[in-house]
């Protein structure tokens, strides 16, 4: 509107109360700023309606399912309160408009991404001004399909679209709590609100200090304030009057989606300057990050905070499980890592370090635990206490951008989470690591006015993916994000791009990246570049699932749509070949589908389900494939004697190649979720399998995926034999199962029966196996896998040839021999051409790998007459493995003798043009 008042001050008081706002200067209430409630029912709405009809844009909307005939009536009401009952006339409406029937040609870009919601009648709105749009989205709006003025069908709507049209310009905006020139500037996007105003407190527990109303920017549906003077130190929340449908107008107390930091609990956001000297840790603007070639050199170590410090006693007791663990140079899990380091992994991966809550941040529980003669006593224990102990995998956000507090000294000292958090990167950057670390920005922790819901009551409806009948969806397990929303995206660029730029991280994984856009991951990908100065790795789980299934809602982040990206997903391919069976297995299927390294087709456990020779061939051909990096293009000859390109390969009804290039796969064997290779191997080798053989069959499964094309990914504790007692999610079973023993005498194995409920029903498999005492590791098995992982480490960092660079590079010099129908399937062999290629080291390199409890010799003709020799870190002094000093080369046949359950690399001298340098 155009104001036509003299007085300034009038005109400014005449829009905040159009705005639903009281005037300037006029005394806010203190009160709901230090209650006990997060909210407040200003106006109680009880109507409950499905929203099925979805904004289009801002000016037309889909209903599906319903005919075009009939009158269709858009019911507004400023504050809630409309009855729309089936047989009657609609009540409690301020204004009503007719909408007209569109039957217009959309374009696909419109149309593609409804495809979920099958056909329906198209309405559009008569041209009002965006003013009056803007104000219509900010009440209650109720459509209706009517008969002779009486109600048919009503529907809510999905306004998720409108919002981004309308409020486009936010997407440019800075948002948070800004310090600046001397003021404090607090701003908030909130575009339904009816009024927002700010609680500001001097600590994180004292009452407030003031309240203050925000103003309200129409064409972004941003309301802001400024306060003269740079307030950090200081804590806020905002209120927020806004209409939730099926609860009525509210006051929500929130928090900031933009918080740099909190209270504890996340109870209050906390005002910082990140780039304060104040907030750097001496050293900071130092100690930069490792430097990194490209995509394929990353070597991971993937790492829970706790798992690393909590159970170390030589950590100062205050700082074990917290950020400052990793400043504690002699410690035992720093040695580990720094040996990690040396030997080649490139990057620790955090899990969850941002803002979550699933762990209490002040007064949690840390419950003594002693393995019990029946096993089930630490389940007990850790169950009881679950909600309220210090361990909690994270993956369960409330605030993307700021650090954990649960991890801090002091929680509640919203600086001390910051300064230790960075504290912690640079430790790591001294010990030769990049850091990345885990986000998860596909679900929230929970939706609606539940008290630990940020952003859905902040603007209802939009930050979550709803179902076709307006339902938030839960495929990832919680409340789904709609990363597909301009201000979601946005949320997610956002403050990736300030762990990058503000605390040195390195690199990202995405959980779940699947369920984000394609064009979301490219686009901050760009960013991350222009806000760094240099390409941020980005990596994720690219699994194809749930309601955006195939592309149903947009193009995915998923397997097979990256080509070209550069980002990488994790492949399951030659994992599921290696380990056998699948996450879902239970019962006795734990043990009877056994995989290429613990027995399938060459030694069945005692319970193994009947394979066919043809299985054991698939298999190895499964493994061929993540070795040459999971390539679609890379072509090999198959089981069947056939000559084909890696997406011709079939991995349970999908091309085992998916990838373009090398840098857009992740080799893994182990990670976080399921149970670790060790527990996997309990479950399928035969149970009379000596613990030795059992360590060797952990670094037959580790030498794989150092042997890989592409990035190679390892969970702390694989070169420990690590073992969480078989417990197959182990996201809530405390420190006692989630231990890591960094003086390499306790593996974990046998600390009581998981306690997941989805562990439960397995108790009777488990518990024969975890009562075995031969089956435990001695701490001599320990340190000889951990030596033998250090030299696999050694072997993939001596020559680019494991880091190939391009699809059409791995083609040129990565052969596979010993294929076809005639192959000796338990034995993979891999020549590498090393000619002209820098860093390569060596003019050849063959890999054979014999998960055979037999020794075998292979006469490969083609290779003889070469000057090969065991790789030079076989042949150290120290080298850990010493049975593959008996691996075999007759150069007058070209025969390899591999002996039982043990990789090995062969080597010649580098040819012209090679050099010696080093990988990284």
């Amino acid at each position: 509107m155009r104001c036509r008042l003299n007085c300034p001050s009038a005109c400014a008081a005449l829009l905040l109360a159009l705005a639903g706002q009281p005037a300037l200067g006029t005394p806010l209430d203190l009160a709901p700023c230090d209650a006990a409630a997060v909210s407040s029912v200003l106006q109680a709405d009880a109507a409950r309606l499905d929203a099925r009809a979805v904004w289009l844009d801002a000016s037309q909307l889909l209903w599906p399912g319903m005919p075009a005939d009939g009158a269709f009536t858009l019911y507004y009401s400023r504050r809630g309160g409309i009855a729309a009952s089936p047989g009657a006339p609609v009540t409690g409406a301020d204004a009503a408009l007719r909408l007209e029937v569109d039957e217009t040609r959309l374009p696909e870009s419109v149309t593609e991404p409804l495809r979920y919601l099958g056909p329906g009648v198209r309405l559009r709105v008569p041209a009002p001004s965006a003013a009056l749009r803007r104000e219509r989205l900010r009440g209650e709006l109720v459509l209706v399909h009517e008969v002779a003025g009486r109600v048919e069908r009503a529907t809510r709507l999905q306004a998720a679209a409108a919002l981004d049209e309308l409020y486009a310009a936010a997407a440019g905006a800075e948002l948070g709590a800004i310090l600046a020139r001397g003021s404090t500037q607090f701003r908030l996007w909130a575009p339904t609100a009816r009024a927002v105003s700010l609680c500001r407190y001097a600590s994180a527990s004292g009452t407030a200090l003031e309240r203050l109303p925000l103003e309200r920017d129409r064409p972004t549906g941003i309301w802001s304030a400024t306060r003269r003077g740079e307030l950090a130190g200081s804590y806020y929340a905002y209120l927020v009057e806004v209409f939730v449908p099926a609860t009525g107008l509210v006051r929500n107390r929130v928090t900031d989606p933009y918080s740099v930091s909190l209270s504890a609990d996340s109870r209050r956001s906390y005002v910082a300057r990140l780039d304060s000297a104040a907030l750097q840790p001496p050293g900071w603007e130092m100690t930069p990050s490792p430097a990194l070639k490209s995509g394929p050199e990353l070597v991971i170590y993937e790492l829970h905070l706790r798992d690393f410090s909590a159970s170390d006693a030589s950590v100062p007791a205050a700082h074990r499980g917290k950020y400052l663990a990793f400043t504690e140079p002699d410690s035992a899990g720093m040695r580990q890592l720094r040996a990690l380091a040396a030997a080649g992994v490139t990057d620790v991966h955090l899990l969850p370090v941002f803002d979550f809550a699933s762990v209490p941040e002040t007064g949690c529980l840390e419950p003594r635990i002693e393995a019990s003669a029946d096993g089930a006593q630490a389940a007990a224990t850790i169950r009881a206490v679950a909600a309220r102990d210090c361990y909690n995998w994270g993956y369960d956000p409330l605030h993307f951008g700021a650090p954990e507090g649960s991890y801090a000294s002091d929680a509640d000292d919203g600086a001390r989470r910051i300064v230790e958090f960075r504290q912690m990167v640079m430790a790591l950057h001294r010990a030769g690591l990049r850091v990345g670390m885990d986000l998860v920005y596909n679900h929230t922790m929970a939706a609606g006015q539940d008290p630990q819901s940020v952003l859905d009551r902040i603007v209802p409806g939009y930050y979550q993916r709803l179902d076709s009948a307006g339902r938030v969806e839960r495929s990832t397990c919680c409340a789904n994000t709609a990363t597909e929303h301009r201000m979601m995206a946005k949320l997610v660029t956002d403050t990736v791009v300030r762990f990058a730029r503000d605390y040195r991280i390195d690199s990202f994984r995405f959980d779940l990246m699947g369920h984000q856009p394609r064009e979301l991951m490219t686009q901050l990908k760009a960013q991350l570049a222009v806000a760094t100065g240099h390409v941020v790795p980005l990596l994720g789980e690219g699994w194809n699932f749930g309601e955006v299934v195939n592309g149903a809602r947009f193009v995915q982040a998923a397997q097979g749509t990256l080509g070209g990206t550069g980002i990488a997903t994790f492949s399951d391919r030659a994992r599921d070949a290696l380990r056998g069976g699948a996450a879902g297995d239970h019962g006795v299927a734990l043990r009877a589908q056994q995989g290429y390294l613990n027995g399938l087709g060459y030694d069945p456990n005692e319970v193994a389900a009947a394979s066919s020779p043809g299985e054991l061939l698939h298999a190895a051909d499964l493994v061929r494939a993540g070795l040459a990096g999971t390539l679609r293009s890379y072509r090999m000859q198959d089981a069947s004697g056939q000559v084909i390109p890696l997406s011709a390969l079939d991995y349970r009804g999908a091309p085992a190649g998916y990838a373009e290039q090398p840098d857009e796969v992740v080799n893994y064997v182990e990670n976080h979720d399921n149970q670790t290779l060790f527990d996997a191997n309990v479950l399928k080798l035969p149970r009379a399998t000596s613990a030795a053989d059992r360590a060797r069959v952990q670094i037959l499964g580790a030498a794989v995926v150092a042997f890989s094309q592409g990035i190679a990914y390892f969970h702390a504790g694989v070169e420990l034999l690590r073992s969480k007692s078989l417990d197959g999610n182990s996201f809530d079973s405390g420190d006692w199962f989630n231990r890591i023993d960094w003086t390499f005498s306790d593996n974990g194995f046998a600390s009581g029966l998981p306690p997941g409920a989805d562990s439960e029903r397995d108790w009777p498999v488990m518990q024969p196996l975890l009562a075995d005492a031969a089956i435990k590791p001695s701490a001599s098995d320990i340190r000889w896998t951990r030596d033998a992982f250090l030299d696999l480490l050694r072997i993939r960092a001596s020559s680019s040839l494991f880091r190939l660079r391009s699809a059409t590079e791995v083609q040129r010099r990565l052969r596979f021999l010993n294929t076809g129908p005639a192959q000796l399937p338990t034995v993979i062999v891999g020549k590498l051409d090393g000619t002209d290629l820098p860093a390569a080291g060596f003019g050849e390199l063959v890999y054979l790998i014999n998960v055979d409890p037999l020794a075998h010799t292979l006469a490969i003709a083609e290779l003889a007459g070469r000057p090969y020799v065991l790789h030079p870190v076989h042949r150290a002094a120290g080298a850990a493995d010493r049975r593959g000093l008996e691996a075999r080369y007759e150069p007058a046949t070209g025969a390899f003798t591999v002996p039982a359950r043990t990789a090995v690399v062969f080597v010649t001298p580098a040819r012209t043009g090679t050099t010696n340098a080093p990988g990284r």
